[in-house]
């Protein structure tokens, strides 16, 4: 996110190769006058504009919404840190208090141990809980049998949960609404179809009569191991949760007057279709630089797959057409539109220093860099230009 999240918000502007040329800037600066762009941009002409979780504010995990201070009449909110996360399940809240008196001492107990001795105790967390009952991760034994939930989980999914009664009408006037939500990027196994939380999950007979799900267009997608049906278990969550929202905004009677935009800022590297991979490293699977990208545009009624090459920098554009004329970035003074995807190729950026507590300077610490045009699903489209 610290990566490719400022090109979403800002556009080809706040690219990798972009952000790492204003070397006289910190990298928390740049990011923050990203995520400020559209919804400046919107306030000024006149919008309602409403912010919910917007990624690093600041470079700040728990997200200090201050940033935002200089647009007064600007809503912020913060909801992913568990002010919907099913408080009203007395159940999840006597299981979370025995967890909590139980973890606390049995962490003493684990601190008290020699250091090679405290994994074992430890367990992932779980603290060899006879159910396996857990909120800080996920205990498996088979890609379709799984107990607990990850509490991050729980907390992104319970926002998607309750937007229908969160969310109120606006009777006169334009508004923008920019949510961030981590409900894909924490992956669990969840009970199918529903695909909602439950603390004890077993698959194996669904899994096995419904293989013919698995499928990309007409390509097989692999689906063998826990990672990659946990990943496959959180998409399809949300997405059934955005499309209970979709069908709210239809009662509401402004689906059709909305323009959405449902973006992600990167992929994943699980390996599920075959031809994606370009090269020999974990981040050469091309699905790791294919993140979703679906628009629903003002009256629109039909669907249709767009192979025509697009980054998630030009969500801006997209957000702004037809609504600002000819929008200008107030922070640059630089006019904004997706023109540099005409360039010979697109330089992709990668690196596993995703840690902003680390990755903080003026230039991102070094990576790999890939050129790619056209295609993304096509190996010779990819050629690797070196680390650095």
């Amino acid at each position: 996110t610290n990566i490719a999240g400022p090109a979403l918000y800002g556009g080809y502007e706040y690219t990798p190769e972009r952000l790492n040329a204003r070397t006289g800037e910190l990298l928390k600066d740049k990011h923050t006058e990203a995520l400020k762009l559209m919804p400046a941009i919107f306030y000024e002409a006149d919008y309602e504009v409403t912010l919910i979780d917007p990624p690093y504010p600041d470079y700040t995990v728990l997200q200090d919404m201050s940033a935002f201070d200089d647009y007064p009449a600007m809503h912020t909110y913060v909801l992913e840190q568990g002010q919907s996360v099913l408080v009203d399940n007395q159940v999840f809240v006597d299981q979370k208090n025995h967890l909590w008196r139980r973890n606390f001492f049995c962490y003493s107990l684990m601190k008290s141990l020699p250091l090679m001795l405290q994994g074992t105790l430890y367990q992932g967390g779980t603290y060899f809980e006879p159910n396996g009952t857990t909120l800080t991760s996920q205990v498996y034994d088979a890609p379709f049998r799984a107990s607990g939930n990850k509490l991050q989980f729980l907390k992104s999914y319970a926002v998607l949960r309750d937007l229908p009664d969160k969310v109120k009408l606006k009777e006169t006037g334009n508004t923008f609404l920019c949510l961030s939500n981590l409900t894909t990027h924490e992956n669990q196994i969840l009970p199918a179809p529903s695909y909602e939380p439950a603390d004890g999950v077993d698959n194996g007979a669904y899994d096995a009569s419904h293989t013919e799900r698995f499928l990309a267009g007409d390509k097989p997608v692999t689906i063998t191991n826990y990672l990659q049906m946990s990943h496959y278990h959180v998409n399809a969550a949300a997405l059934l949760r955005l499309g209970k929202w979709m069908d709210a905004l239809r009662q509401m009677g402004v689906y059709d007057n909305t323009r959405i935009i449902i973006v992600a800022d990167h992929g994943d590297n699980q390996n599920t279709i075959e031809g994606t991979m370009f090269g020999d490293g974990w981040e050469d699977d091309a699905m790791y630089f294919n993140p979703l990208f679906l628009v629903k545009d003002f009256n629109s009624q039909s669907f249709r797959t767009d192979k025509r090459f697009m980054t998630n920098a030009d969500t801006p554009s997209i957000a702004f057409e037809a609504l600002i004329d000819n929008p200008v970035n107030p922070f640059t003074g630089a006019a904004i539109n997706s023109d540099a995807k005409s360039e010979p190729y697109q330089k992709v950026f990668t690196s596993h220093a995703h840690n902003i507590e680390v990755n903080n300077g003026t230039v991102f610490l070094p990576g790999a860099w890939y050129g790619v045009q056209g295609e993304v699903l096509d190996q010779r489209n990819w050629q690797f230009l070196g680390e650095h």
